[in-house]
């Protein structure tokens, strides 16, 4: 099972979720609503970071 956190909004709600173990994250901090040609460069740019335990959901 994966946990997906939603409505994050700063940057120690997302550290928080770091560091207790949280899958997977979304809200305004990750990105704003965006057009669905922008998503992949969103998602690609992410998911390269070796410091980010929490991965976005796009």
């Amino acid at each position: 099972m994966q946990v997906v956190a939603e409505g994050i909004e700063t940057v120690e709600c997302l550290d928080f979720l770091r560091e207790v173990g949280c899958d997977l994250a979304q809200g305004y901090f990750v990105s704003r609503p965006l057009p669905a040609s922008e998503l992949l460069t969103l998602c690609l740019s992410n998911s390269t970071s070796p410091k980010t335990p929490v991965r976005t959901a796009a």
